[in-house]
């Protein structure tokens, strides 16, 4: 395997995570080096250079094929895009030339989600086609003028020597002529009476034999015209009848082309240069670049195939800022406290920094990087990327830029390489023997994993503890409450029974008034009274 001689470059006290990038591999070629085969080699990439807070895909190309590179990965991406959030159809056959328009070969049109075509873009679609008609026209035209110059010029140069030669030719020959002309005046002359004679005495002797020969010869003219012409008309319809059948047969046993429909993505993609030449980014609007990125090696695999081989590797990208700690520190804090907040889970996480390895500012940027990360979330922790971290952190340092990617299943898709992907199918991550570490950082993995273990088993105990205090009391208010419950039927079965003997008493204390009144009348008066 390619990473594994990598092992033992770290030399940082801090767990650092280092892989082979291409860029490492092939080196970086300055704008107009001269190529190896000869000559200079030519620039045909974007033109615009990459500014701080873009969010998009970061590409590493191989050294001449920027171009290709840039394209087919944007290509990739639309499809991508597609598949996930849906597409918009195309409205006017005019705009099927347009790049952002894509054949749907890749999926089923069935299972795509459509939007809807605003106005606005289709007024822009439309003036755009109308630029590009007018500039096609205007370049042909360009072409045309040129071309005609080029004849003229051609045709005057031409006729021009054509003058000059047959000047002289004709000097040379009437130079020449003349002394001969002289000379053979007058053989010519006794020549020519002698010839008339002659000619006079035997024209009359063939003018017979000519007229004859000359009917001969009409006559057969005339039948071999005929013959011809018969001839002609049967091959002419044994070629046609042959070119019907060979027709029909061809018409059923070819298949027709399939035609697919044409879309385009709701998302917008732009190529960008870097200061290095085989570095290449891609901005764009998608709200989430780790998925799509995704989507896309899953799409390599579907398909099986890679149509150009000039990208070695593609990396979504979350932030970028221009080379300044203080910039790094903010960025960091933004784009990272989605994936590690205390309310979610523990995640181990590796970072690795490519560019300027030896440099004093490394331990900087990836201590810059940790200590947010441990700040947003203290039981993070770090492990090799041959392991397959949650979530893998690269940090490119391109000229004045840090560039800030980060992807998940970094060994699954085999580094976000789409050439080796297709080529060997999803990785498998490795164990981690720790022997890529120092003596002194495994003793420091070691005191960190202890205090882990030991916060997670106080956290453990301390949740028992809680469980068993609210279950004592919950079992304290259960009892509590039964014992309320049985206070108020005894105090209503109370209330009950005494207002019944009251009532009995009542009655009795009644009667026994009566009776005293009336003995109280029967009785004599006492002393008192008296």
């Amino acid at each position: 395997m390619i990473l594994n001689p990598l092992k033992s470059l770290l030399k940082f006290n801090s767990i650092v995570s280092i892989c082979v990038s291409e860029k490492a591999m092939f080196g970086h070629q300055s704008f107009g080096q001269q190529s190896p085969h000869g000559g200079w080699d030519l620039y045909g990439g974007p033109q615009e250079y990459i500014e701080p807070g873009y969010r998009g895909f970061l590409i590493t190309t191989l050294p001449g094929k920027e171009e290709f590179a840039v394209d087919d990965t944007i290509t990739l991406l639309r499809q991508a895009s597609i598949k996930i959030y849906g597409a918009v159809q195309i409205q006017s056959k005019k705009l099927a030339l347009n790049p952002r328009y894509l054949a749907i070969d890749f999926m089923d049109p069935a299972n795509i989600k459509l939007w809807p075509t605003p106005e606005e873009e289709r007024d822009r679609e439309e003036e755009e086609e109308e630029a590009r008609e007018k500039e096609r026209e205007e370049r042909e035209k360009e072409k045309e003028k040129e071309k005609e110059k080029k004849d003229k010029e051609k045709g005057n140069k031409e006729d021009k020597e054509k003058n000059d030669k047959e000047e002289k030719e004709a000097l040379e020959e009437t130079s020449d002529k003349t002394s001969e002309i002289k000379e053979n005046e007058n053989k010519t002359e006794e020549e020519e009476t002698k010839k008339e004679e002659s000619q006079l005495e035997s024209a009359a002797d063939n003018n017979a034999i000519d007229n004859k020969e000359e009917e001969e010869k009409e006559s057969e003219k005339q039948s071999d015209r005929k013959e011809s012409d018969q001839d002609r008309s049967k091959d002419h319809k044994s070629d046609q009848a042959k070119k019907e059948a060979s027709k029909d047969k061809s018409a059923s046993s070819v298949p027709k082309k399939k035609q697919f429909p044409i879309m385009r993505s709701i998302y917008k993609f732009k190529a960008y240069r870097t200061e290095t030449r085989n570095v290449m980014f891609i901005k764009s609007d998608v709200p989430d670049p780790l998925a799509l990125a995704e989507a896309a090696m899953e799409l390599l695999l579907e398909r099986r195939r890679v149509y150009e081989d000039g990208a070695c590797q593609l990396l979504p990208v979350i932030g970028v800022c221009n080379f300044d700690l203080e910039q790094l520190e903010v960025m960091s804090k933004r784009v990272l406290s989605s994936m590690f907040t205390a309310s979610v889970e523990p995640k181990n996480f590796s970072v690795m920094v490519l560019e300027n390895l030896g440099g004093p500012s490394t331990e900087n940027v990836l201590e810059v990087v940790r200590n947010t990360i441990w700040a947003l979330n203290p039981s993070a922790w770090q492990t090799s990327p041959l392991t397959e971290p949650d979530i893998f952190i690269q940090i490119d340092l391109v000229g004045s830029k840090l560039i800030m990617c980060c992807v998940t299943k970094y060994m699954h898709y085999r580094y976000y390489s789409p050439n080796l992907l297709v080529k060997q199918g999803r990785g498998e991550p490795e164990d981690d023997d720790g022997t890529w570490l120092t003596a002194a950082e495994r003793k420091q993995q070691e005191e960190q994993r202890l205090a882990r273990e030991r916060q997670i088993e106080f956290e453990r105990q301390r949740q028992e503890d809680l469980k068993k205090e609210r279950e004592r009391r919950r079992a304290f208010l259960e009892e509590r409450r039964k014992a309320k419950m049985k206070a108020t039927v005894e105090g209503k079965s109370r209330k009950n029974s005494g207002s019944t003997s009251d009532k009995q008493e009542g009655s009795k204390k009644k009667a026994a008034d009566a009776v005293s009144e009336d003995g109280k009348e029967d009785l004599p008066p006492s002393k008192n009274q008296s």
